[in-house]
């Protein structure tokens, strides 16, 4: 019986996730509405979070090593931290959607092992996904002003086509370019490591594809580019020296973004950047190299409250306090500030530290890295390399546990690799 709920949980289930997970980023969304949509997420999760407990979880958490039990330590922990975070930000509903969503990330979807067969589906899943949305944002791109009237008049009226007519079949240009690339690097660690012609050729046509696709619709995504150029330099590296390290390289790349975030706080803590004062020349030429970023990281630091341990609650009420103080202090700040509280904060460590706080920051990060140590599976063949695009990204994008983003679920799926029994590890590509 267990093992029936666990097959229909991970092989209906996850895969139907995966689909909501690439639809959130299309103009599907919009279609259904966004509330409609994130209800349906949300519904779906409860589902698993079901299946799940009356199946797998005693499997995957109670009866292996001991490291997975300080895991879900930290998890239960990182749970009540959330629910008083909750109550202290007066109970609000993108709160407890918002924790659906993380618990489902730390417990679900890291809990579930994959296997080497689904571990190809899901990249075939990806390669198809991200083909057909980079195949329909070519047609509309080049044939737009050939459509009919009323066609033109539902892509102004559903898509943003106005803003971003490369990427119109998108929710926002950057998504749709993290897609490509992430798909392009899978598409490269797919060549390498399968063995079967067939499937090599078209992981080949694939990422070439996605190639193409990035130099004509999404040149602009430089956070997706830059990180796709940093992983495929950590996989050369990886074939040309033959060691089979990647959880050592993980666990650098982990620590790298640790230091950043360190370093982005000393920066913004000296009083020549801690006002919102007009940008002065260094910081112009920061604000241009990261893409308007550092004028939002400026903002969520100077806004945030250094001695929460439970955090502003949601990305939302997160966003409704820098925009609210912004409005409070307009004699004092300048229009670059006010525009830039508008936005989310661009980066999922900054994100996760705003939203739940020093305790729930710390739990979190204790989690990953734990879970990176555990991963053994890492060491085989160049997998990891995914796991590094998704961290590096995450420095410029919000892609972590706070946010419905199909590469945080493509990150824990990864390290979930790692819940294999013996029996079902033979089988691991």
């Amino acid at each position: 019986m267990h093992s029936a709920i666990d097959n229909l949980n991970r092989k209906v289930l996850f895969p139907v996730m995966e689909l909501l997970f690439v639809g959130y980023i299309t103009c599907i969304r919009n279609i259904i509405g966004y509330n409609t949509y994130v209800k349906l997420m949300t519904a779906v999760m409860l589902l698993s979070f079901v299946l799940y407990f009356l199946g797998g979880f005693s499997a995957y958490w109670l009866k292996t090593k001991s490291i997975r039990t300080v895991m879900l330590i930290i998890a239960a922990a990182y749970l009540a931290c959330r629910l008083i975070s909750f109550v202290q930000n007066g109970c609000d509903r993108s709160i407890r959607l918002s924790i659906v969503l993380e618990m489902y990330y730390v417990i679900v979807v890291i809990g579930t092992p994959i296997g080497g067969f689904r571990r190809r589906s899901h990249a075939y899943f990806l390669f198809v996904a991200s083909s057909l949305c980079q195949a329909a944002n070519l047609v509309v791109y080049f044939n737009y002003e050939k459509f009919p009237q009323v066609v033109k008049s539902w892509f102004l009226n559903n898509t943003p086509i106005k803003d971003h007519p490369y990427s119109a079949l998108s929710t926002n240009p950057n998504a749709a370019g993290i897609l490509c690339a992430l798909t392009a690097v899978v598409a490269l660690i797919y060549f390498l490591e399968e063995k079967n012609i067939r499937a090599r050729v078209i992981a080949l046509i694939t990422g070439i594809f996605q190639i193409v696709c990035l130099a004509i619709l999404y040149n602009g995504v430089r956070s997706a580019i830059f990180s796709m150029a940093v992983s495929v330099v950590l996989l050369i590296v990886g074939i040309v020296f033959k060691k089979k390290r990647g959880r050592n390289v993980v666990l650098g790349v982990f620590t790298f973004a640790m230091v950043f975030l360190v370093g982005l706080g000393c920066f913004f803590s000296q009083k020549t950047y801690n006002q919102m004062e007009p940008l002065n020349e260094n910081e112009i030429r920061l604000n241009a190299i990261s893409s308007d970023r550092y004028i939002i990281w400026k903002t969520c630091y100077i806004t945030f409250d250094k001695s929460t341990v439970f955090g502003r609650g949601s990305l939302k009420l997160e966003k409704r306090y820098r925009k609210q103080y912004a409005a409070e202090h307009e004699n004092e700040v300048t229009t670059v500030h006010i525009t830039a509280a508008r936005f989310s904060p661009h980066n999922g460590y900054i994100e996760l530290l705003t939203v739940s706080g020093w305790l729930g920051f710390a739990l979190i990060m204790s989690f990953v890295c734990l879970a990176i140590a555990d991963a053994e599976h890492l060491n085989k063949g160049y997998w990891y390399i995914i796991v590094c695009f998704i961290l590096i990204n995450n420095l410029f994008e919000g892609l972590f546990i706070l946010d419905r983003f199909f590469p945080c679920l493509y990150l824990f799926r990864e390290l979930s690799v790692t819940f294999f029994d013996d029996s079902a590890a033979e089988s691991m590509t």
